[in-house]
């Protein structure tokens, strides 16, 4: 065998695959009826796998040699679900990534590169609504967010966008309000919420200015939105709830004395709740109550990903996909290894904690 292949994501009828070229020689893998041939020169690939069964478990075949299978979700009905992407952790204008060793790009366009062919995998999913869950700019300038600007501007989507900590809590500099503005989007600056057929989406601000924690100023106003949605909610955030009094892992989020009395209001608002952050360039879901609470990572370093969401009137899909494009792709491998090898393990989380089927309760 002369490769390794990762089921990175699955959704009901598609799923993801990573191919890492080990040793010399050419592969055949198949999944089901289809067949993948990397290429001579490919050291990684991300491919799409389509139109497969719902519910079903399907052999993974490497050179006709069993080596593991792909397990789709279960179908989410016969009416289209509502499609909800979110991307967060750009830091356009970072110059590199990680320590021991850290990772440089000379020409420091690796996280423009992301967001681009982040944003086209977005359009092509056919994303209902995009969400943008801050840490737009790695220190904010009126450039930086001018770029960013015009490549949301470009996709046609309807979009939400938050501030990160990056952009006016512990990094302080040009606020990008103008910039959106210009391209004829709206910064959230408190709460924003979109009604689609199944779920109502809601983004709340959780920048604290000059501080790197968060707070949702606005709860109240979540609260009631959640409340008299018709269904169910997806909340997106930029800071995590921090699960233990003592934060265990970098950066810390909302408090967790305020993050609890946060989330037992916002299950008694609606338990029908689906929560997600950005901030921790992690990926991570758990349970609060009847609450589905995840974490979803940067764009730019190891996995490199954007997070959908397929919200049905019975249930959720969480998928997380890693950025396919090629360069975008060679790039986010090579900060895999940071932090002395521990990165790659650290932020990717488990196929479980990015793609799920969330039952909302009864």
């Amino acid at each position: 065998m002369n490769g390794l292949v990762e089921v990175f994501a699955t959704e009901p009828t598609r799923a993801q695959l990573i191919w890492r070229r080990r040793g010399a020689g050419r592969s055949v893998v198949r999944v089901g009826a289809q067949t993948l041939s990397p290429q001579s020169s490919d050291a990684i690939v991300a491919w799409e796998l389509h139109d497969l069964t719902p519910g079903a478990t399907i052999p993974i075949l490497v050179n006709d040699e069993p080596v593991g299978s792909v397990t789709t979700m279960p179908s989410l009905g016969d009416t289209r679900p509502d499609r909800i992407a979110t991307i967060s952790d750009i830091h356009l204008g970072e110059p590199g990534f990680g320590f021991l060793p850290r990772r440089q790009r000379p020409d420091g366009d690796h996280a423009f590169i992301c967001l681009r062919a982040a944003l086209t995998e977005i359009v092509a999913w056919q994303a209902d609504v995009l969400v943008v869950k801050g840490d737009i700019a790695h220190e904010p300038n009126r450039a930086t967010y001018d770029l960013f600007a015009d490549e949301i501007a470009a996709t046609g989507l309807k979009v939400i966008i938050l501030p990160g900590n990056h952009d006016g809590g512990n990094h302080r500099g040009v606020p990008m309000i103008e910039s959106l503005a210009r391209v004829g989007h709206v910064l959230t600056e408190e709460f924003t919420l979109v009604d689609l057929e199944h779920v109502r989406v809601i983004a709340a601000s959780s920048l604290r200015r000059g501080n790197g924690l968060g707070r949702i100023e606005a709860a109240d106003a979540v609260f009631a939105a959640a409340g008299s949605a018709p269904s169910s909610v997806l909340l997106a955030t930029h800071h995590q709830c921090n699960a233990l009094p003592v934060p265990t892992y970098w950066p810390p989020g909302i408090p967790y004395h305020e993050a609890r009395r946060f989330l037992d209001a916002l299950a008694e608002a609606n338990p029908r709740t689906l929560m997600t952050s950005g901030h921790t360039h992690r990926h991570r879901a758990r349970r609060h109550g009847p609450l589905m609470i995840t974490e979803v990572g940067s764009t730019k370093d190891y996995p490199g990903a954007w997070a959908g969401y397929l919200a049905g009137s019975d249930a959720v899909v969480q998928v997380v996909r890693r950025v396919a494009d090629p360069e975008a792709l060679r790039w986010t491998e090579s900060t895999r290894s940071t932090v002395a090898n521990v990165w790659g393990k650290w932020s990717a989380g488990s196929i479980d904690h990015r793609s799920f089927h969330h039952p909302w309760p009864s």
